[in-house]
């Protein structure tokens, strides 16, 4: 166990501690030595077999993607493929673990920011710089759905909204414009894609893109 997970099992204030707190692996380390699990067949460390969705295999399961795609992870992203092969199975598992009941509400993770803290800075600092002579129109008239601007991407912040690509636009002194773009997932994955330029400069390089916009 380490520091930080000791201080959460045994804060200053002992009224204090609440499970809400703690991260996967100090879960995982509890349930399995308090809670007298089953092994699974594949052991406490490896990845269970496919057809194995009983409560402990499921506890495994969570443990294991935790490590392999987020502490152990090699990248900091992946491709829209493998994101949703790693999503399918971590949904899964938290669907049968805390119920049919609580399968929207899971659902509902798959867009959600990752990183709740950066989001507030990012709008801290739009309204910091409101009063900056930068300018951009991002007015829903001047949005073409089913249409992608090519050639002039300088960048790709990630899986984000809408609201948060353009105010990442804003801040980026050389974007003018963005592309949304979503796959055919449901609900889709909202990707986006900042550019150096618009339409208007460049109409031959707003093409016909489904799912774009």
């Amino acid at each position: 166990m380490s520091f930080t997970q000791r201080g959460k099992l045994y804060p200053t204030v002992p009224s204090s501690v609440s499970s809400a707190n703690f991260d996967v692996v100090l879960l995982h380390g509890l349930l399995r030595n308090i809670c007298a699990l089953t092994p699974p067949r594949t052991g406490w460390d490896s990845l269970p077999l496919n057809l194995d969705f009983s409560k402990d295999a499921n506890i495994v399961r969570l443990k294991y993607f935790n490590d392999d795609v987020y502490s152990h992870a090699n990248q900091a992203s992946v491709d829209d493929a493998t994101f949703n092969i790693y999503w399918q199975d971590i949904s899964a598992a938290k669907v049968v673990l805390g119920g049919f009941g609580y399968r929207s509400a899971i659902g509902k993770l798959k867009n959600k920011c990752m990183d709740p803290p950066m989001e507030v800075k990012v709008k801290k600092m739009m309204r910091e710089i409101q009063d900056q002579c930068r300018q951009l129109d991002f007015r829903a008239a001047l949005a073409f759905r089913g249409h992608r601007l090519l050639k002039h991407a300088i960048g790709v912040p990630g899986v984000i909204t809408q609201d948060f690509c353009g105010a990442i636009c804003f801040m980026e002194p050389n974007c003018v414009s963005y592309n949304i773009l979503e796959s055919s997932d449901s609900p889709p994955i909202t990707r986006c894609e900042l550019n150096d330029a618009t339409h208007f400069e460049h109409p031959d390089d707003l093409v016909s893109s489904p799912n774009s916009t």
